[in-house]
């Protein structure tokens, strides 16, 4: 693959073999009328027990455009985040998550925010969600709080349906579950973060990965890292 990539798709894979053949189809179907080679998708397979990274591996025979990379071990989101903002080649790095809750069809959403008016960041407003009303609420709260301690100006602050230029995110120090406030990392790199609506829909295949008990334990974890946001840890390349 020769010249610059425009962009990079990158999605966390774990135990998604019900899924992850539809998101490469979905993905190059949005993705390659309008950018040709000058893309890459990339899955992190983060220590999957089923068949998700054959089903990748197999794919890649025909799709020039797609990388897999493989966390021996589960390591959780977080590390999927970073090996993908680590390796990832294109100018703007999109998250898209595997479980195709975030339809791939909404991407030039975002990335038409970065690329085409000229913002750092463009993340999805999940219109419709399909989450039950506990993460609803939840989600309603960090949205305040984020608004109120991080000047986030966005109102479904945890999505993880975003795209932003790279140098935002290279070199990135998140560690623990840093990754659930990426905007309000982003922010304090001095990102130019705009909204747009996007499409969600209910998980039809698979186990989700998200639970209750996450949800309540995010409690202490948001002031620890509100405190470590504070003190400039996140300070840098953007800025």
């Amino acid at each position: 693959m020769s010249g610059p990539l425009r962009a990079s798709i990158c999605s966390p894979i774990h135990n998604e073999e019900g899924n992850v053949a539809e998101l490469i189809e979905r993905v190059h179907a949005v993705m390659t009328p309008r950018f040709g080679a000058a893309w890459e998708q990339l899955l992190i397979d983060d220590g999957s027990s089923d068949r998700s990274a054959e089903i990748i591996r197999a794919a890649q025979r025909e799709r020039p455009t797609l990388r897999l990379l493989q966390h021996p071990q589960n390591r959780g989101e977080r590390a999927a985040w970073k090996t993908a903002f680590d390796n990832a080649r294109g100018e703007v790095v999109a998250l898209l998550a595997g479980d195709l809750q975030s339809p791939p069809e909404e991407l030039p959403k975002l990335l038409d925010e970065v690329l085409v008016r000229g913002f750092d960041v463009g993340t999805g407003r999940r219109a419709g969600r399909k989450d039950g009303v506990y993460y609803w609420t939840a989600t309603r709260v960090l949205n305040a709080y984020s608004r109120l301690v991080f000047d986030v100006p966005v109102s479904d602050v945890s999505s993880s349906f975003f795209a932003v230029r790279r140098r935002f995110v290279e070199a990135l120090p998140i560690e623990k579950n840093d990754h659930r406030y990426i905007l309000a990392v982003l922010r304090r790199r001095a990102a130019r973060i705009s909204e747009v609506d996007t499409e969600h829909a209910a998980r039809s295949r698979g186990r989700s990965h998200y639970s209750r008990w996450k949800v309540l334990k995010a409690v202490p974890e948001l002031l620890e890292f509100t405190q470590r946001w504070r003190s400039g840890v996140f300070d840098g390349q953007g800025s």
